[in-house]
């Protein structure tokens, strides 16, 4: 059984059914409609995804082809950061401990051939 999970990232939500993407905002409105065969098999090698799944799945950006879970790195150790903050009450501080948290327990981590990809949108064009 081939499926994929609604995911939520910013404004868009990805929305699968059967073998068609529907690509829609928030309000509903479809943006992109297209045939696509989805290459994850579920059942064989589920996705996997950073718990707890209610604070992460909001950065979530997509699958990739090759089957695993596509996060913004940038909003996760944001997110971090403001956790960090409660403590430290330094924003600077809190966020270079939060990208040292980030690094040491999900970019350097291995979580099998499934592990997560993290992208930072600083670096897009």
């Amino acid at each position: 059984m081939y499926i994929l999970e609604t995911l939520t990232a910013s404004l868009l939500t990805l929305q699968s059914f059967c073998d068609t993407i529907c690509l829609t905002n928030t309000s509903g409105d479809a943006l992109l409609e297209k045939e696509w065969c989805i290459l994850v098999n579920v059942e064989e090698q589920p996705l996997v995804f950073l718990e707890p799944r209610d604070d992460f799945d909001r950065f979530i950006l997509g699958v990739s082809s090759t089957g695993c879970v596509v996060y913004n790195q940038d909003s996760i150790i944001c997110f971090i950061s403001e956790r960090f903050e409660v403590v430290v009450k330094d924003k600077d501080i809190a966020y270079r401990k939060a990208e040292q948290w980030f690094q040491f327990n999900f970019e350097n981590a291995c979580f099998g051939t499934r592990s997560p990809i993290f992208v930072s949108m600083d670096y897009l064009v």
